[in-house]
């Protein structure tokens, strides 16, 4: 494949880690060079599969839900490991949701499905719960405007997945109207 010596022995397998390498920071070559070694997986060694996860990471940390869902409907078609999606994916909720998504859509494990739909709901759950010590300790040093910025934010990431409702409205409606 070699423009300079067509006669070499080198698979196209290294010239396409060549391309993503030269290419430094293209997340289009990344995603094209992703796409093709998914298509390949169990045809490359584990030297061009970690290459592999290295450079999905960097697309899937982009946030581009077209460029995702292709990728995932690749592995769907050629790899159908669930171990192997985890490595790509960054911890981040609107992702995990997706592929959560992606999941019931195409019928696929429902056990990782609500795996992933756990992970997203605990890290909403942390994020509510920092933001509430954070508005704790402004409350604390009498900074209340940012305090209770803290404390909105943490009732809407609680209002998002419905625990707050479940356990605080009885207990602040019986505190707000005896």
């Amino acid at each position: 494949m070699s423009f300079f010596y067509p006669s070499s022995d080198i698979s196209y397998h290294d010239e396409y880690r060549k391309a993503a390498l030269l290419a430094g920071h293209n997340h289009q070559i990344f995603y094209e060079v992703g796409k093709i070694y998914l298509s390949i997986w169990p045809e490359i060694s584990e030297k061009d599969k970690d290459f592999t996860f290295d450079i999905l990471r960097k697309i899937t940390s982009g946030k581009e839900r077209e460029k995702l869902q292709n990728l995932m409907q690749i592995w769907d078609l050629n790899v159908k490991d669930y171990a192997v999606m985890e490595k790509i994916l960054p911890e981040d909720v609107t992702i995990y949701r997706f592929y959560a998504r992606f999941l019931g859509e195409k019928s696929l494990s429902l056990e990782k499905r609500q795996e992933m739909l756990a992970r997203a709901e605990f890290m909403e759950f942390e994020r509510a719960k920092k933001e509430y010590h954070a508005g704790e300790n402004d409350f604390l040093y009498f900074r209340l405007k940012e305090a209770l910025t803290h404390f909105k934010s943490c009732v809407n990431a609680l209002i998002h997945f419905g625990i707050f409702f479940l356990l605080a409205v009885p207990a602040l409606n019986s505190w707000v109207f005896p």
